[in-house]
């Protein structure tokens, strides 16, 4: 079962960049073929979402039935992570109760790497909601040169995000053009940390943080 969820994980995130791509492309395809056709890939789209949302909420099912029989404190903790990634883009308040979840067990398993990662996670989450300014005040609690590789690349992947967003919707020329500065010196830090060999287009894409 644990490996069918994580294969469902790994879905829901492919299909969701996909479904947000194609959304994307709508606007421009409009511009080529007939409103019909475009009407008829956006209830493909539809359908499938809701195919998929169904199928979600049944993994979430299983996961919560694991955590109440769950034994030890780190698989506890390993499995709200799974759901805080399941909600994150789903219902932002489970996403933030599956976060405190976390940060209880992370205080019995004394690690201290977890209190940073926890940190990003509710940054992440308030970048979700839209809440900005107040993501990017958690992540100044953060010393990246204190962080773990993985951990760290979480870190510059979270703080692009929260800048590429309040690039988006600033309507002041010189404002706009700081975050848009931001948004690329943590993308080159993106680059820069991760490994050769890697799938480098993962600094490029637009506003995916999870």
């Amino acid at each position: 079962m644990k490996q069918n969820i994580r294969i469902f994980i790994a879905r829901y995130k492919f299909i969701w960049l996909l479904t947000s791509m194609i959304l994307l492309t709508l606007s421009a395809q409009a511009q080529q073929v007939n409103h019909e056709k475009v009407l008829q890939q956006l209830d493909e789209v539809i359908t499938k979402k809701a195919s998929f949302r169904t199928e979600r909420e049944t993994t979430i099912s299983q996961l919560k039935q694991q955590l109440h029989y769950a034994t030890t404190e780190e698989d506890k903790y390993k499995l709200c992570n799974e759901l805080l990634g399941l909600y994150l883009h789903y219902q932002a308040d489970s996403a933030l109760y599956y976060i405190n979840k976390k940060s209880e067990y992370a205080l019995l398993l004394n690690k201290p790497e977890l209190h940073d990662e926890i940190i990003i996670n509710r940054a992440e989450v308030m970048g979700v909601m839209g809440m900005y300014n107040e993501a990017l005040t958690e992540l100044q609690q953060i010393s990246p040169s204190k962080l773990d590789k993985k951990n760290l690349i979480y870190y510059y992947f979270t703080a692009r995000t929260c800048y590429g967003w309040l690039a988006d919707y600033t309507i002041g020329h010189d404002a706009k053009q700081k975050y848009l500065y931001l948004t690329d010196l943590y993308r080159d830090s993106i680059m820069n940390s991760i490994d050769s060999g890697v799938d480098r287009n993962i600094g490029k894409l637009p506003k995916l943080a999870y």
